[in-house]
């Protein structure tokens, strides 16, 4: 009886030791043939992390008061020097970072951590909010998001504010909560009726006074205001494809049988009005993009460049919290002994040996995935400074140039001036009567550190390297400001009848 346990005991440890051996060599064949930077942590690697990028898209594509749609390009990728091979290639590879964040953020809610992420998607028809939904988040596990598309309002949403319906999806603590569309249907489609004069396909009009459109302005500041202090990252993506190539995507629905579900005729009515809803969204995107929910308009022409635009944002939004592992809340010793007792000999020394062999590679991705973080939020960090320097002297030209007496336009709000103005500015307080807006669902909370970079702002030049002004599309609005590739907000515009 003692030689057979023996015998057993020697072969289970040969067999632990030919997988320790066979797990080892899977992983330097794997490491060899791709370079991820969340499994590695070479020097060279370090440089793929921000291989492609020119600078943070957090601070290129972020809307500001000057915003104009004349000022996006739509089959532009600005940014994105390295061409779609690299893209998908850096998609890949982001989506090892992606998932591992989303992971730590996820399982951070299981201790005291309150961080969480909302990602707003906006955009007319076939601009490609459902390509992101599938592309980008199905790069992460699906038990930590939620995904919710806002129709149009019921009879029972109707009865109630605009917003009942949106808060009770507001994502918990841990998770990435995604709207495809959202609350700012509820300003864009209003505004776009007011303009055209047409119903939509069911002969509704949803046009409001001006007196109530405002009071859904301030009521989305609150909301969103309140939301940040809770936790929660707000990330406003706003697709926005040209002219023509909405007219290729329509008709491939056309087309092809298997896409017609996709089609609507009320489609052409919105493109018969295209100009006025070019201009409904240029209104509501200057308007409502702050410091604690910003909008960013992405190109997507190519919606490659819009997906890893979209996932790039995401990342380096993930890795400015850096979630962070719980503590465990139970005695951990205890429970591996009691575990123990349940196994047998021959599993526990495999185990053992599998761990001896595992733990070097624990270490290694640990290790990998703080660099990862850290090489990302040292570029966001050096592109603020950056844009920072620029935007001074952006200004500094200005003044030179500008008639002192000229007026300003007060509802845009002002831009930036330096490191102090941004760095010490603050949103302007949102009006009392509407601070419960959203006190209800989320209870109060402390005021949280300042998603995105400190300052957004790049120069004139690197604007006109984007390709400002050569848009295909209808032209609207007039001539932008220095800033970045769609000039910088820090201030929500409430309306004229709000000083």
């Amino acid at each position: 009886m003692g030689r057979t346990r023996e015998r057993k005991r020697a072969e289970a440890e040969e067999k632990a030791r030919r997988k320790a051996i066979k797990r080892a060599r899977k992983a330097a064949t794997e490491a060899r043939k791709d370079h991820d930077p969340v499994t590695s942590h070479s020097e060279g690697d370090r440089n793929l992390i921000n291989e492609g990028w020119e600078s943070d898209p957090r601070i290129l594509l972020r809307v500001g008061p000057d915003f104009s749609l004349e000022s996006v390009v739509r089959d532009a990728t600005p940014g994105w020097t390295a061409g779609r091979k690299q893209a998908d290639r850096t998609v890949r590879h982001r989506g090892g970072l992606l998932s591992e964040l989303q992971e730590r953020l996820f399982a951070s809610a299981k201790g005291d951590a309150t961080d969480a992420v909302l990602l707003v998607l906006q955009g007319l028809d076939t601009a490609g909010k459902g390509g992101i939904v599938r592309h980008v988040m199905g790069l992460v596990d699906p038990q930590g998001i939620s995904v919710t598309a806002f129709k149009a309002p019921t009879e029972e949403e109707r009865a109630h504010d605009f917003l009942w319906r949106i808060r009770p999806h507001l994502p918990a603590p841990g998770r990435i909560g995604v709207f495809d569309r959202s609350h700012y249907e509820d300003l864009l489609v209003p505004t776009a009726q007011a303009l055209t004069g047409r119903t939509d396909e069911n002969g509704q009009s949803w046009v409001v006074g001006e007196g109530e459109l405002n009071r859904r302005y301030r009521d989305i500041y609150a909301f969103e205001t309140e939301a940040a202090r809770s936790g929660i990252r707000i990330l406003k993506i706003c697709l926005l494809v040209s002219y023509e190539e909405q007219g290729r995507r329509l008709r491939e629905r056309l087309d092809r049988p298997e896409k017609n579900w996709k089609f609507s005729p009320s489609d052409l009515d919105t493109r018969d009005d295209w100009a006025n809803y070019q201009t409904a969204y240029s209104e509501v995107l200057r308007r409502t993009s702050t410091r604690v929910a910003p909008w960013y308009a992405i190109p997507a022409d190519d919606k490659w460049y819009a997906r890893l635009a979209v996932t790039e944002i995401l990342t380096r939004t993930l890795a400015q919290i850096s979630p962070r592992w719980p503590a465990a809340n139970f005695d951990v010793e205890a429970a591996r002994a009691r575990l123990d007792l349940s196994m047998t000999p021959e599993a526990l020394l495999e185990w053992s040996q599998e761990k001896e062999t595992r733990q070097s590679e624990w270490i290694a991705e640990d290790t990998a995935m703080r660099i990862a973080v850290d090489a990302l939020n040292t570029q966001s960090d050096e592109d603020a400074e950056v844009a920072r320097d620029e935007a001074v002297s952006a200004t500094a030209t200005d003044s030179a140039d500008t008639d002192t007496t000229a007026t300003i336009d007060e509802g845009a709000g002002p831009a930036p001036t330096g490191p102090a103005a941004s760095e010490g500015e603050t949103e302007p307080e949102a009006p009392q009567q509407n601070a419960s807006a959203v006190g209800a669902s989320l209870g109060s909370a402390a005021t949280q550190s300042e998603p995105g970079p400190t300052l957004t702002a790049a120069s004139a030049a690197e604007a006109s390297r984007l390709g400002v002004g050569r848009s295909k599309s209808v032209g609207l609005g007039g001539p932008r400001k220095p800033g970045n590739a769609h000039g910088v907000s820090e201030k929500f515009d409430l309306g004229e009848d709000q000083a």
